[in-house]
């Protein structure tokens, strides 16, 4: 006997969302590995190009010092040649002055 109802019987088909969720997650996971390996070589060129200004400021370091040292014995032989070129006494040995001294 027909009361009136229409029963409607239907189904959602959702293999096709599966799937796109699915390649939408592989998708993310391989542009997050992406980026961590893009951080990652980043992070060691920098420490590359942080390490190198490192050992050229130790360079500059020890380059100062030497040049230093090489001042001040160009001006200790300078100063004592002087010395001694306006000697007219009897040759000797050059005498060393230091810069300190004077």
């Amino acid at each position: 006997m027909a009361d009136g109802t229409l029963t409607i019987d239907t189904e959602v088909n959702e293999k096709g969302v599966e799937v796109g969720v699915r390649d939408i997650e592989a998708s993310m996971k391989r542009m997050a590995s992406t980026a961590d390996e893009a951080g990652n070589k980043t992070r060691s060129a920098v420490q590359k190009q942080m390490d190198a200004l490192s050992e050229l400021n130790d360079a500059i370091k020890e380059t100062s010092k030497t040049a230093s040292k090489a001042e001040k014995q160009e001006f200790t032989i300078t100063r004592a040649l002087e010395v001694n070129y306006d000697y007219d006494g009897p040759l000797h040995e050059p005498t060393m002055v230091s810069p300190e001294s004077l």
